[in-house]
């Protein structure tokens, strides 16, 4: 029988592996009949045959006969050679599922231990070395592995589906005042569910944006779930709760006062950087905590003042006590009267005469009061209607007036001074006004002079006629009664032209006289 011999007993699958038959001593061999695993793979004349191994792991028995040169027989079988084949097992076992979330990713891992391994995704290389693999991308994974005889194989391909997590957004951390709301979250995504949890202070838990006011510093948590694919996502907000200042007091220096007087309103609190002010429930305005409030406009009832401490956080305490103020109307009553009041004084100008009188009338603008007139300091008996009329004399002059107003509220006021002057010389009478001892009014003729340009800045000019007099003179007074320009004028055949300067004087409304024995005219100019 010949020998068999190969070129390798231990091969890696596929690999191609040389047998050599070695004729017994003494023969030649003429023909080579060569099996495996018992059955006649191939014939021929020489003594070498080249094989290549079948895929995967396992083994392969060869053997050969021969014939010899001279004998017409086969020679018997020779010694079987087993040829070992490697195939190292290149499979790859996901841990889980192949599609998931990726915040549950799954892991690929390598079935057998080999010498070597190397993954890929496509054919991009991931991970040289190491049985297991985490993919965090979708992809085609492989696995390549080596084993100790140095034998490689490929795994089939595994697909991985990996799902993006939802956007996930509670909001940045947040402090918020005792008794207040503070929205969360972000804007709703329509393709997300949500819900937040704890439920304490929060108003919906199933949106992505909730409006919270928790009673404590709170950490709020949100949970979206894609409606896709189920992957989840979380994301937490702390919601501190803030120390508000202590609630502040409320002073007032009186509760019900009448118009003209004020009422200081002046706040205590500790750890309060500005006041909130509320009057009747509504906030007017913020201001310093040293700030003190006057209240002086007059209401038809009490207006009710209480306030807020803010602190330096932002936070209001709880409101103060409350004060009711009632700023009763009360308005001071005026004098107007007939000659006008200039400044505190009335000026009854009779020309030559002893004795003159003025109408005092009282204002009000706060509705029905009831007036008490008074002559220096004493009440005059009887003078309690709006009007009163005062006389004076050469021997009883400059007489000092007031007028009490008492309001239906109690409130009491008094007008200031106005004093009754009788002046007899140096003054022109005010038209319908004044009146003189025998009880008539002076008269006045327009025609008679003429005043043009009238309002003037400088040069007045004078026109007088229908004269019978033949001499007279021009005066100009001013408001006060006071004459200020005084000219001679000759009438010739009833008619006089003349002219007055008025430049040095100030703007104003002045009265131009044309007095004469018997007759006194008088016109209205106004400087400007």
């Amino acid at each position: 029988a010949p020998m068999l011999a190969a070129s390798s007993n231990h091969v890696c699958a596929g690999a191609q592996v040389t047998l050599t038959a070695t004729p017994a001593t003494g023969y030649t061999a003429a023909q080579y009949v060569w099996s495996k695993n018992g059955n006649i793979v191939n014939t021929s004349t020489t003594a070498t045959y080249t094989i290549t191994t079948d895929a995967g792991a396992g083994t392969e028995d060869y053997t050969v006969k021969v014939t010899y040169v001279g004998y017409p027989c086969f020679s018997p079988q020779s010694a079987t050679r087993t040829i070992l084949r490697n195939a190292p097992i290149a499979t790859i076992t996901p841990a889980g599922p192949t599609t998931f979330c990726l915040n549950n990713l799954t892991t690929l891992n390598a079935t057998a231990a080999m010498s070597t391994y190397l993954w890929k995704r496509g054919t991009t290389t991931v991970q040289a070395g190491g049985a297991a693999y985490i993919p965090n991308t979708s992809g085609n994974y492989t696995l390549t592995v080596t084993d100790a005889l140095g034998c490689v194989n490929t795994s089939p391909i595994t697909v991985i589906t990996v799902n993006p997590l939802p956007a996930a957004n509670a909001g940045a951390d947040v402090g918020i005042c005792a008794g207040e709301f503070i929205q969360i979250g972000s804007p709703t995504n329509a393709a997300n569910t949500y819900t937040w949890s704890p439920l304490s202070g929060i108003s919906i838990s199933n949106v992505s944006n909730p409006l919270v006011s928790p009673t404590a510093t709170t950490t709020y948590t949100v949970t979206t779930t894609s409606i896709a694919t189920g992957c989840t996502n979380t994301d937490a907000v702390l919601v501190s709760q803030l120390v508000s200042p202590s609630t502040p007091s409320l002073a007032a220096t009186a509760n019900t006062v009448c118009q003209g007087t004020n009422v200081l309103l002046t706040p205590t609190s500790a750890g309060a950087s500005s006041m909130n002010w509320y009057k009747n429930g509504i906030l007017q305005y913020n201001k310093a905590t040293t700030f003190t409030q006057t209240v002086s406009l007059p209401s038809t009832s009490a207006d009710n003042y209480s306030l807020k401490s803010r602190g330096a956080n932002g936070c209001l305490s709880s409101f103060s006590n409350s004060q009711n103020v009632w700023i009763k109307p009360a308005a001071t009553p005026t004098i107007t009267a007939t000659p006008a009041l200039v400044g505190s004084t009335i000026t009854v100008c009779v020309p030559g005469g002893t004795s003159g009188s003025a109408t005092l009338t009282a204002n009000s603008t706060t509705p029905s009061p009831a007036y008490s007139w008074r002559l220096g300091a004493n009440f005059i008996a009887g003078a309690n209607a709006n009007t009163y009329t005062q006389g004076v004399t050469t021997t009883s002059n400059n007489k000092v007036m007031r007028v009490q107003a008492t309001y239906p509220n109690g409130c009491v006021k008094l007008s200031a001074a106005a004093t009754v002057t009788l002046v007899t010389f140096g003054c022109t009478p005010k038209l319908g006004a004044d009146k003189g001892d025998a009880d008539e009014l002076i008269s006045l003729d327009e025609n008679m002079m003429v005043a043009y340009p009238n309002p003037t800045s400088d040069i007045l000019h004078i026109r007088l006629q229908n004269m019978l007099e033949n001499e007279g003179k021009l005066l100009l007074y001013n408001h006060l009664g006071q004459v200020v320009i005084s000219q001679n004028i000759e009438i010739i055949q009833g008619l006089a032209n003349e002219t007055m300067n008025l430049q040095h004087l100030p703007q104003g409304i002045y009265t131009l006289s044309f007095q004469t024995d018997d007759k006194n005219s008088v016109l209205k100019v106004v400087k400007e």
